[in-house]
This record gives C-alpha cells, structure tokens and sequence, in this order.
C-alpha cells in the first residue's frame, strides 16, 4: 500500500526535479572534466529515482483505489414500478397478461392423441369402427374446448387494447386477464374429464389401447388444475394489493 498521499508524490518528484535541473546547471557552470561528469551522473541518478518512485507509487495507490462494480451490477436491485409488479409476492405477475404458462401451448393445444388420429391399421374392422368413433368423439371435444378458448382470448385482447387506450387501469387489466386464463384453465380442466369419460365408456377397446391416451389426458387435466391454483393465487395476491397495482 502506498505511504505518501497524492499531493505528497507530487511534492517529491517536483524536489526531486527541481534538484535534477540544478545538477544540470552546475554541470554546465563548472570548469573541469570530473566534475561536469560528477553533476551528470547525479542528474542521471535523480531522474532514475524519479521514475521508479513515481511509477512504484502510482501503481500502489491504483491497488488502493476499490474497482467499480458495472453500473449494470450496481442497478440490479433497483426495479421500476414494472418490475416490482412482475415479482411481487410469491407468484410471477405480468402487467399485461398477469401469469403466462411455460407450457400453455401444449395445454391448450396438444398434439392428437392416437385414438384421434385413427391409426390401427392391425386392428379388425370391427375395432377400428370403433377407434375411429371413439376417434370422433375425443376430436369434437377438443374442438368444442378450442372455440371456447379462442372466445375467451378474444376477451383478453380486448382488455388489453383497453389498457394500451387507457380506458383500464393495471390494476383491473391484471384482474380481469387473470380471471379469464383461470376460466380458461377450468374448461380445460372439465373437457379432460368428458374425455376420460370417454375413454371409460370405450368398452369395446382394451386398457393397453387406451392407456397411452388415458395417460396424456389425465397429465393435462393435472396441469390445467396446477394453472387454477397459480391464478387462483395471482389473483390473491392483485385483490389483497390494489393500491400497488393502481400505481403501475
């Protein structure tokens, strides 16, 4: 650690400077050989010492100085209104759409399941009538449970264009969206359950024909019932604080 404070450095290397030019001038004044070679190397040894003390203490009190963080690191904490909103309680909150699931694509629209597609071409006659009716059924189903959703988004956008207009404040878009995606949630929670009814009344077709199916169904039943509880408690948390949600 540096020993001299800045203007003390200063100080030095000026004297020691200063004493450098009058060995420079004694040089030059003096008669005689010796002694203009005695005051050159005096000047020669001042300006040495000069440079090794100077960088010698620079370097120390650069050590001394504490880095700076990035301004970056240094503003992480610091959250706008918005951001405080998106992690305000327990549960992610969006101000335009409140919780937005990772995986509402496929909870809303999953890829057919087998019996819906038909495809037993080792099947008798007799038991693929009997896919492809079970086929039906299931395919309907989705497609009442699609319109519904698609209605449904159709609200939301309108919300949502209400609130960019500012005829909705935060507050209500959040609580209005949020009530939508957990009726959402619901319908899809009820067309699972008319599907595996479905699927139980499908007598003709053995367990192992229905399982793989059976399986799909009762894991997005599942996850639409985990989406209930997740908007259930965005909702909690916007009802309980309205007074942050008015100010965003």
């Amino acid at each position: 650690m540096g020993i001299l404070s800045m203007p003390a450095i200063f100080a030095a290397i000026f004297i020691m400077v200063v004493l450098c030019f009058a060995c420079l001038v004694m040089m030059i004044r003096v008669k005689g050989i010796g002694m203009r070679l005695t005051f050159l190397g005096a000047a020669m040894v001042l300006l040495v010492v000069m440079a090794v003390f100077s960088i010698t203490e620079f370097q120390m009190q650069s050590m001394e100085k504490p880095e700076k963080k990035p301004v970056q690191e240094e503003t992480k904490d610091k959250k706008t209104p918005s951001q405080l909103a998106h992690s305000y309680g327990s549960v992610e909150l969006k101000i335009d759409e409140a919780t937005i699931p990772k995986n509402e694509d496929k909870l809303r629209q999953p890829e057919k399941l087998d019996l819906e597609t038909g495809n037993k071409s080792t099947a008798s006659p007799q038991k693929q009538q009997e896919i492809r009716r079970v086929g039906r059924h299931l395919g309907a189903i989705e497609q009442e449970l699609f319109d519904k959703l698609v209605k449904l988004d159709a609200q939301k956008q309108e919300i949502s264009s209400a609130q960019a207009s500012g005829l909705l404040d935060n507050y209500d878009s959040l609580l209005k969206i949020s009530q939508i995606k957990l009726q959402q949630a619901k319908l899809i929670e009820l067309a699972m359950q008319e599907k595996l009814k479905v699927l139980d009344e499908a007598v003709e077709l053995t367990e192992d024909e229905k399982a793989k199916d059976r399986e799909r169904v009762q894991q997005r039943m599942q996850a639409a019932q985990q989406k209930q509880q997740e908007y259930n408690q965005v909702i909690s948390e916007i009802t309980a604080n309205p007074e942050v949600f008015h100010k965003l």
